[in-house]
């Protein structure tokens, strides 16, 4: 009959009696109140609850029962790391005031954010490498014109061999002195012509320095070509 009465008993845990009674439950008073069962080899805990840390939180994974036999104390916390350049995580509070503060107009120090229409405005440009406002560039205009034109001749072409086209010509233009003195917001545009549509020359432009330019043209024949030139300073 005794066998069949189970024993309870309670104290700290290191008072615990060694097991091989079987049958036996003690109460752990020291450890939130644990109950520990006598398997006649052994104590086992009934139904554990807490005393491992968290796994984490799978940031846009999938959920998953898991395979532990502890319970969750009611008061537990997950930790959600930050995000990474590689991890998922959570967002830091710096980039969540960044985030709140992002609007279309023009705002120091803001994230920029399309408007209804999809537009967004920044300040005017003050550098080469600021972005230009339309009403920057509405308000540019020519301040300096230049045309011309040159000939190359049989004799100019030099035979190439790493090209589609067989022979290449370079001719270099000067500006008219005073009005091209310097390459910022130079645009030079280059045409050339022969008397046969299977001659035409595809004109590129290189090596601007100061009020000059060099033309590189090419061409599949080495013939006599009349090259029409024309250059624009754009400012405000």
């Amino acid at each position: 009959m005794e066998q069949l009465i189970a024993v309870a008993e309670q104290g700290t845990l290191a008072g615990r009696p060694p097991a091989g009674r079987g049958g036996a439950f003690y109460c752990a008073t020291d450890q939130a109140n644990r109950v520990y069962f006598d398997t006649g080899t052994e104590w086992v805990e009934v139904a554990p609850r807490g005393g491992v840390t968290p796994s984490g939180v799978a940031v846009a994974g999938s959920s998953n029962e898991g395979t532990s036999n502890r319970s969750a104390r009611a008061d537990h916390t997950h930790a959600l790391p930050l995000a990474t350049l590689n991890t998922p995580g959570a967002m830091s509070a710096a980039d969540k005031v960044k985030l709140d503060d992002a609007v279309s107009i023009s705002t120091p120090s803001s994230l920029m954010l399309r408007d209804a229409n999809g537009r967004a405005s920044v300040s005017g440009p003050t550098s080469s490498w600021h972005i230009a406002t339309k009403g920057y560039v509405d308000g540019l205009r020519i301040i300096a014109a230049a045309h011309g034109s040159f000939s190359i001749m049989t004799a100019d072409w030099t035979a190439i061999t790493s090209d589609f086209y067989g022979y290449r010509a370079l001719r270099t233009v000067t500006f008219p002195s005073g009005r091209f003195s310097t390459a910022t917001g130079l645009i030079v545009h280059g045409g050339a012509y022969t008397n046969s549509p299977d001659r035409y020359s595809p004109v590129t432009v290189s090596g601007l320095i100061s009020s000059q330019c060099t033309f590189a043209l090419a061409s599949t024949h080495d013939a006599a070509v009349s090259v029409r030139w024309s250059a624009f300073l754009i400012g405000e």
